[in-house]
């Protein structure tokens, strides 16, 4: 089970495969970028048979 504590622990890499994997099953396909934590597009969805994305995901860290 994923809660707000756990999200709050994973480094920046792994809240981007988490999100990435929400959209793959939610039946999209996703390609993560190689580039590392700069603020730049970090997921691009597509849906499937799609040559370009449907959406662009950024991930931004949040602790409160």
């Amino acid at each position: 089970m994923v809660t707000a504590e756990l999200l709050k622990r994973l480094d920046w890499r792994r809240f981007e495969e988490l999100c990435a994997a929400y959209f793959e099953i939610s039946d999209f396909r996703t390609d993560l970028a190689y580039s590392g934590a700069d603020g730049s597009v970090d997921i691009k969805v597509y849906e499937q048979g799609a040559k370009s994305p449907s959406m662009i995901v950024q991930c931004k860290p949040w602790n409160a």
